[in-house]
């Protein structure tokens, strides 16, 4: 947030310490990751962004965010281009 980025957090629950990092994140103003629809929001209509490109936007694990691409291909609501890049579906 400092570099002036914008920041995603998945919260997770507040008695175990791993979760401080993600909901200290959230606390400071990141925006909350709950579920597919809120990885859906990061894609741009137009323009693909890589994958590498969304790990270093959301704070899901590569696998994590795999299943969720997936997820959302079947769905009909992304495409995804060669290279690994992703977007939004237009039709």
């Amino acid at each position: 947030m400092e570099q002036n980025r914008e920041i995603w957090a998945v919260p997770g629950n507040i008695t175990n310490p791993g979760s401080y990092g993600p909901n200290y994140l959230i606390k400071q103003g990141a925006k909350v990751v709950q579920n597919t629809q809120d990885i859906l929001k990061l894609l741009p209509r137009d323009t693909e962004l890589h994958i590498d490109q969304l790990l270093g936007l959301c704070p899901l694990e590569r696998p994590k965010l795999n299943e969720a691409l997936l997820h959302l291909e079947m769905m009909g609501l992304i495409r995804q281009w060669p290279g690994r890049r992703f977007s939004r579906r237009l039709d």
